[in-house]
C-alpha cells in the first residue's frame, strides 16, 4: 500500500519494523503456485489467502496476488524482486447498477 516502489533491503526493513509483531495471521492458503525457471533466474507466482483477526477481534481474510523473482547468486537463490497486489474482489452488484 505504497505510492511507489520500495528499493533495497534497508528501505524494506524501515517499512516493516513499525508493524513488526502487530500483524497476526492464523492460517493461509497458497493457491495455484507456478515456478518458471531459466538458468540462474526463476519466477514464482501464486495467490495467497490469509486469515487473521482485526484489532477488534473480528475475522479478517485478505486475498493477494504474489510474484517473486529469484536469482541464483554464489550458489544460493536470493529474492531480487517481490510484488504483492490485492486480488480483484468479486462484486455483488455489477458496476454501474
Amino acid at each position: 500500500m505504497q505510492k511507489g516502489r520500495v528499493d533495497g533491503s534497508q528501505a524494506m526493513r524501515d517499512l516493516l519494523v513499525p508493524v513488526t509483531g502487530k500483524i497476526h495471521i492464523d492460517s493461509y492458503e497458497m493457491l495455484v503456485p507456478k515456478v518458471q525457471q531459466s538458468g540462474d533466474m526463476a519466477v514464482l507466482s501464486y495467490n495467497l489467502i490469509s486469515h487473521g483477526k482485526r484489532p477488534d477481534g473480528g475475522p479478517l481474510t485478505v486475498r493477494w496476488n504474489s510474484t517473486v523473482v529469484y536469482q541464483k547468486i554464489k550458489g544460493k537463490w536470493k529474492i531480487i524482486h517481490n510484488h504483492w497486489s490485492f486480488i480483484q474482489p468479486e462484486l455483488k452488484t455489477p458496476p454501474g447498477q
